[in-house]
């Protein structure tokens, strides 16, 4: 017997093919669809556009791989995976104003400004070279 709904039972499919064996990219994720009609495997093309439509309607989310993404030098800078350079950049320009500003006999904020100064000479020198590294 036929399955007088194809589209519906496609989409099961790869409702579960997702879910048990979570591919990480679309073309695995076609392979096991084929693997699964073993007989009478649709077209690579088929399946991609069941999928799109699945996107499209909502029932499927897909990520982008976010490994080697940015395309430019401030395309990176604007990007939320250079956060650790904004959070040093904002950490040497506090500990530079509070050095400059506040006194050292201003007894409240001469803590705020050692804190600041040992976090400068202390954690950022090893943080940014990890980071350039890794």
């Amino acid at each position: 017997m036929v399955n007088p709904h194809p589209k519906t039972s496609l989409n099961k499919i790869i409702i579960q093919i997702i879910d048990e064996k979570n591919p990480k990219r679309i073309e695995e994720l076609i392979e096991l669809i084929q693997q699964q009609q073993s007989p009478f495997p649709l077209p690579r093309d088929e399946i991609l556009q069941y999928i799109l439509n699945m996107r499209e309607q909502g029932k499927l989310t897909l990520k982008e791989d976010s490994v080697f993404t940015h395309i430019s030098f401030k395309s990176y800078f604007l990007s939320s995976s250079s956060y650790w350079y904004w959070m040093v950049i904002v950490l040497a320009l506090a500990t530079t104003m509070a050095v400059f500003i506040i006194p050292e006999n201003l007894t409240p904020f001469i803590y705020v400004r050692n804190i600041l100064g040992s976090i400068f000479i202390l954690f950022l020198p090893g943080y940014s070279m990890v980071k350039l590294l890794f």
